[in-house]
């Protein structure tokens, strides 16, 4: 259990179970990832496994919109996975298990599992509401600081920036416009957040 920054302690989620597979070699495996983040797990949260295909997060997208009907589809299915395994838990379950994936993102990153890594930062994001909402309800009650989930949301969003800067590197520049893009959102959740700021500030000079 552990303190959110506003004195509010948040239980961990319970480690997740993905698809089966062998990782490729320098690949983490994105539940074993997730279990290093969470050693321990509250008894509220089930296990789920995912039908989607590692790597769907080029599909989804971090936009508030998806980008095409197969795209808007393939990202319904995140949001439904997600909701599914969000029933068991409360706000602050939600929120704690936002931070789960961005350090499971986090330590993809290290190895340098792009797939891994933006696969994580999308459930996240979904966790947050923060890539669209199933049948337009919130799962942040009205008494519940939102605010604190915006903050996280937009920590991830910074994180995916940073994740396609790198990818720009070795797949061509026109990433570089999906990480400002990315860089925009993380401002428009928190405008406090300065890591944001930094990043806008990288991507226009």
């Amino acid at each position: 259990m552990e303190a959110d920054g506003q004195g509010v302690e948040i239980d961990p989620p319970m480690p997740v179970r993905l698809r089966e597979g062998k990782p490729g070699k320098g690949k983490l495996r994105i539940s074993d990832a997730f279990n290093s983040a969470h050693a321990e797990g509250c008894e509220c949260c089930q296990p789920s496994s995912s039908t989607l295909e590692p790597g769907f997060w080029r599909k989804v997208g971090f936009g508030e919109q998806a980008e095409s009907q197969e795209s808007q589809n393939v990202r319904l299915i995140l949001l439904s996975e997600v909701e599914k395994e969000a029933e068991v838990m409360s706000p602050i379950e939600r929120t704690g298990a936002i931070y789960g994936w961005k350090r499971a993102g986090e330590m993809a990153v290290e190895e340098a599992d792009w797939e891994g890594a933006g696969d994580c930062y999308a459930r996240a994001l979904a966790f947050g509401a923060a890539l669209g909402e199933i049948d337009g309800g919130t799962p942040f009650p009205a008494w519940y600081p939102r605010q604190e989930v915006d903050k996280l949301c937009s920590e991830v969003l910074v994180k995916v920036s940073e994740m396609e800067v790198a990818i720009a590197a070795a797949e061509g520049e026109a990433w570089l416009g999906q990480a400002f893009a990315a860089a925009i959102r993380a401002n428009q959740l928190d405008p406090s957040n300065p890591t944001a700021e930094a990043m806008l500030r990288r991507l226009q000079t």
